[in-house]
């Protein structure tokens, strides 16, 4: 007869062989596998806030979380952090691999406004809803760990953007004086500003008129700023409410010059130590002796070539620019022509052998070119026979502006 085992008879022996199994698994607690309890928790400083664009750089927003479960040694945790606008499902979030030991994250005025309009394309007009997101997963170890996540929701509204734009500028502040000084707007382009006018030391700040409004250029840094004693300071800046403007520390006394720049968003201030000077010439007449040196300050401009019958140089009416005594501007009747160039003295008699500007010569060879609308061409400057037979073709233009110091011709219609 077949011997059959009752299932009452192994029973036992399957319980024991099971709890000397568990006591066999370097006491690892199972529970963190199958029927893990999770810790993680979030916190938000505020769930509901406006942002205020005189504090830029205040800390608005700060998320806190806890740890996760504790793990056996063999796993190691990190803690990812994303942030998104509701709705994107963080497609587009802002993903932080957080640092060993770090369980916040905070964000300053600034940035939340910048990844609301800039990022996310948000406007003041209404509180957007922002998601954030903590995650905890584990790596090593011989089983897979479950991550941790939370996810939090915050209403932020943006404030009014500032338009980066001018009606007027101005300069004030106690390195002024009581009244405000009106910049100008140069004539060679209609996004540069300067003003050339006695300063004191104190502080120096560029309020602008926009539809009604004002606000002020400020460095970038979000501090006053001091003025390098070696050199000329260019700085990026951007546009700030009154409570939260700064500006630039003068410390000499006399004329200074000031130069805004509202399509590169840049200032530079020049102090009577680095001032700018027209263009100084010491030159002679193509054939004249060596020691007949002639020195000439260049402040306009005269016209010779085709334009004059090679006769008398017909006056450029070239004024320097406010912003640099280097740049010569012609705004008004148009200059056209071909085989034209441009002479710095008019002297009777001498007017085909005068320094001039005009192409710049290729391999040492004179050059004739032809100006196009708004593209900036090469100049040199020279009295001998290749510069001198060098000529440009101008068309009609009522906007002509020679860069001495940086060599260039651009004209405009």
């Amino acid at each position: 007869m077949r011997k059959i085992i009752s299932f009452y008879n192994i029973l036992p022996l399957f319980v024991l062989t099971c709890l000397s199994a568990c006591n066999d698994d370097d006491n690892v607690n199972n529970s963190d596998f199958f029927a893990a309890t999770e810790t993680l928790e979030v916190h938000a400083s505020s769930t509901n806030i406006e942002l205020d664009g005189n504090e830029p750089n205040k800390v608005v927003l700060t998320f806190d979380w806890t740890e996760a479960r504790q793990m056996p040694e063999e796993y190691s945790v990190t803690y990812v952090t994303k942030l998104d606008i509701e709705g994107n499902d963080f497609a587009s979030s802002v993903r932080t691999e957080e640092d060993e030991g770090v369980f916040s994250r905070s964000y300053t005025t600034e940035q939340l406004q910048k990844l609301l309009v800039e990022k996310w394309g948000r406007t003041y007009t209404k509180p957007a809803t922002l998601q954030f997101r903590v995650l905890a997963k584990w790596d090593g170890g011989s089983k897979y760990a479950m991550p941790e996540v939370r996810t939090i929701n915050v209403d932020v509204r943006p404030y009014k953007p500032i338009v980066f734009d001018a009606d007027k500028v101005f300069l004030e502040g106690d390195a002024v004086g009581a009244d405000k000084t009106q910049m100008t707007l140069t004539q060679e382009n209609e996004y540069l500003y300067a003003a050339l006018l006695d300063l004191k030391p104190g502080v120096l700040k560029i309020p602008v008129e926009f539809e009604g409004e004002t606000n002020y250029i400020s460095p970038e840094s979000g501090d006053d700023v001091a003025l390098s004693t070696d050199k000329i300071d260019t700085l990026s800046v951007v546009m700030r409410q009154k409570g939260s403007a700064v500006g630039w520390k003068i410390t000499e006394t006399g004329e200074h010059r000031v130069v805004v720049d509202m399509q590169a968003k840049t200032v530079a201030v020049y102090p009577p130590s680095k001032q700018l000077e027209p263009l100084t010439l010491e030159w002679r007449y193509n054939g004249s002796a060596a020691e007949d040196i002639i020195t000439t300050t260049v402040t306009n401009l005269w016209l010779h070539g085709n334009i004059n019958g090679w006769g008398t140089p017909v006056d450029g009416n070239f004024t320097p620019s406010l912003a640099d005594p280097q740049v010569l501007v012609h705004k008004g009747t148009p200059i056209s022509g071909s085989q034209i160039k441009f002479l710095i003295a008019n002297i009777s008699g001498k007017a085909n052998n005068t320094y001039c500007f005009s192409p710049a010569l290729l391999n040492g060879l004179r050059q004739q070119k032809t100006l196009t609308y708004g593209v900036s061409q090469a100049i040199t400057g020279g009295a001998d026979g290749e510069q001198r037979n060098s000529y440009f073709n101008v068309p009609s233009s009522t906007l002509v502006v020679l860069d001495l110091r940086n060599k260039k011709i651009v004209a405009y219609k």
